[in-house]
């Protein structure tokens, strides 16, 4: 059933003869109050009052007194307008996946308008599943950030009480002792996962904050920062991927020099004139090798992390400076 101007009048809460600007001004505030975007626990109700409202919107402009839809009249004003170089025709353009048609647009500004319209009011599902990644992600790091901060206070608590107790056998006068030792290297194991998991923390907290920037720059709904949008999300992927592959390649080289230190001790408790000792020898002197090898390689990989980080910066101070200068030129005209 086709939709009467009353009933899209009511859905935009304006008159029916209401002018252009108050049209728009009714059609953008309800986009922006109902955009899914907005509404992650109710996409599909979202998806379904946008589309109402944006059938309302079509209805009430196309329908709009002020607006001139005789054809004699728009081909004499066509003829008498003079060529400024800003006549723009959009037919069957795709943008965001969507194909569409732009009726015929005397300006730049008025065709651009058409294209953001559409492009707020009916989101690619591609940029929807991109939106979620980005939000489990993000939900995944501040996760992890509680478990750390959690794990922090349990390791300081251990730490104390470690230290107390090592304080106390050096004041009873059991330094050197086995059961000394055994406690004096508890409380340096402790001491080494406390730091680790502070360096942890602050790596989640980085990480945290990059990941906010990148969903702060994706949440921005102009179609002239597509491209350079979609170049931050591949670029900024690209560098996660980097990111954990480097922390995997030096777990491995990890375990490689662990391996190459106990079969070097193996070597060292053989007499040097017994056969088995060049054996030992060889293979610790293999495992070395090995280890250099992956260290080497995670070098590498850090090297690419590095000079991906630097692009994803670059293109985000780009697009902080697009919009920046764009803004400014908005607000002088």
């Amino acid at each position: 059933m086709a939709m009467t101007l009353e009933e899209a009048a009511n859905i935009l809460n304006v008159s029916i003869n209401a002018t252009k600007r108050e049209i728009k001004r009714a059609y953008r505030k309800l986009c922006m109050r109902w955009h899914p975007d907005k509404n992650p626990d109710n996409v599909e109700t979202a998806n379904k009052k946008i589309q109402l409202i944006n059938s309302a919107y079509n209805l009430m402009y196309s329908r709009n007194p002020g607006r001139n839809t005789t054809p004699t009249t728009q081909t004499t004003q066509r003829a008498s307008r003079p060529n400024t170089g800003h006549k723009t025709y959009y037919s069957n353009s795709q943008t965001h996946g969507h194909k569409h048609e732009y009726a015929y647009r005397h300006t730049y500004e008025q065709a651009y308008e058409d294209v953001y319209n559409h492009q707020y009011s009916h989101p690619d599902p591609e940029i929807q599943i991109i939106f979620q990644k980005v939000r489990d992600y993000l939900k995944q790091l501040k996760e992890k950030l509680a478990h750390a901060e959690q794990n922090i206070n349990d390791l300081v608590k251990k730490y104390l009480i470690a230290q107390y107790v090592v304080y106390e056998e050096e004041r009873n006068g059991k330094e050197g002792t086995p059961e000394f030792q055994v406690k004096y290297d508890n409380y340096i194991k402790i001491g080494k996962e406390y730091r680790k998991s502070i360096t942890d923390k602050c790596n989640i907290d980085s990480e945290i904050t990059l990941t906010e920037k990148i969903y702060s720059i994706l949440s921005e709904r102009d179609i002239r920062f597509v491209k350079l949008q979609s170049d931050i999300y591949k670029t900024w992927e690209d560098y996660k991927q980097l990111k954990i592959k480097h922390v995997q390649m030096e777990q491995q080289a990890s375990a490689a020099f662990q391996k190459h230190w106990a079969a070097s001790n193996a070597a060292a408790m053989e007499p040097k004139d017994s056969p088995n000792y060049q054996a030992k020898q060889d293979y610790s002197d293999k495992l070395l090798r090995e280890y250099f090898q992956m260290v080497s390689a995670a070098n590498k990989c850090n090297d690419e992390k590095i000079k991906k980080r630097e692009t994803l910066d670059n293109l985000q101070q780009q697009f902080y400076s697009q919009r920046q200068h764009q803004r400014q030129h908005q607000r002088q005209h």
